[in-house]
């Protein structure tokens, strides 16, 4: 058997520093994350953003005129004179005052039916 070029001792010292440098190095990693996941688990939690609770069904009665309407920007239908309703830029330029819209519960899908009878079918929006 070859002989290690180290001593005893100096097999030891090194041992040591190896334990030093993962107390000093790996522990307070572990210690932080457990006490990050320990704080974020206090977090609420949305039990449904998606909307899907929510129904509409309207009239349009205003439409967001914002000076500064952009494909980035939100833009929001009133239904009924009250209800904001989020909705794309592109579906935006096409309703008009009139259009109807409708969402069922339990639904992701909104209807938008221009006063010509044509149906825009869209994913629904929600905005926080």
């Amino acid at each position: 058997m070859s002989e290690s070029p180290y001593t005893e001792s100096e097999l030891e010292e090194q041992e040591k520093v190896l334990k030093s440098t993962i107390w000093k190095v790996f522990m307070p990693i572990l210690f932080a994350t457990l006490i990050l996941a320990y704080i974020f688990s206090f977090y609420d939690k949305p039990e449904n953003n998606t909307g899907e609770q929510i129904e509409i069904k309207g009239t349009i009665t205003y439409l967001s005129s914002e000076i500064d309407i952009c494909n980035r920007c939100p833009n929001y239908i009133y239904i009924n004179n009250k209800t904001p309703v989020v909705t794309n830029y592109a579906i935006f330029l096409k309703l008009e005052i009139g259009d109807s819209v409708f969402k069922d519960k339990n639904s992701d899908t909104i209807l938008y039916i221009k006063k010509s009878g044509k149906i825009i079918k869209s994913l629904f929006i929600t905005h926080n």
